[in-house]
């Protein structure tokens, strides 16, 4: 079934998570007042080299000389938290899908790499944050593969996707973790998550407005 593009820009809206808006955990500490101190906010002006405090395998830096900043995560369970605030006009009654956005310097299409996202959803003024964000996708973001034979394209995975009713909107915030689960083992070319894209239903009064449109990167 095509996507129903005449009420596609008026009935979904994207928003990009790049990397610059990533913290960055350590493998296997991901709970507790220690993983919390470990995390490092990247700052947008800054250009150079952003090492994990306990880990200096998870880190923000250029993607090869591209001008372009990446999370590296060449060892399987590198990950990378960040939040984001569920706008007003977000239609909880509806799924929301997800995205992995990707580049490696691999030039074979038969390597794959699996990223695994996960989230948690707290309230501002209420809940606390955690470093604990365990909540699984729906339909989980499938193994993906070197797109074309060059170097460090940009790679963007099929849609996860979140079903309906499970964020409320409002005063909430989502917590969202992306976690290179395994890639191939003869991949030793750099890896490096590049941004997470998200595409939700607005609450808006349009010709579309009674449709649930489907998985934009199926």
């Amino acid at each position: 079934m095509p996507i129903d593009t005449a009420n596609l820009s008026q009935s979904l809206e994207y928003v990009t998570l790049r990397a610059k808006d990533f913290d960055f955990l350590p493998f296997g500490a991901v709970s507790g007042d220690a993983a919390l101190a470990s995390k490092v906010a990247f700052d947008a002006g800054f250009a150079g080299l952003l090492l994990g405090a306990n880990d200096a395998t998870v880190r923000c830096q250029e993607i090869s000389t591209l001008g372009v900043n990446g999370v590296l995560m060449n060892t399987d369970g590198d990950l990378a938290h960040t939040s984001w605030d569920v706008p007003p006009d977000f239609d909880e009654g509806k799924p929301c899908y997800v995205r992995v956005r990707w580049a490696c310097g691999s030039t074979d299409v038969a390597d794959t790499v699996l990223f695994k996202v996960t989230y948690k959803v707290i309230s501002v003024n209420n809940d606390a944050l955690t470093a604990t964000v365990t909540t699984a996708l729906d339909t989980v973001v499938p193994v993906d593969t070197v797109p074309v034979a060059t170097a460090y394209t940009l790679a963007g995975t099929r849609g996860g996707k979140i079903n309906a009713n499970k964020i409320g909107s409002g005063n909430n915030t989502l917590l969202l973790a992306v976690e290179m689960d395994t890639k191939d083992t003869d991949m030793s070319e750099d890896l490096y998550f590049h941004s997470l894209v998200l595409a939700y239903h607005r609450k808006v009064k349009t010709a579309g407005r009674g449709r649930v449109l489907i998985n934009p990167w199926p």
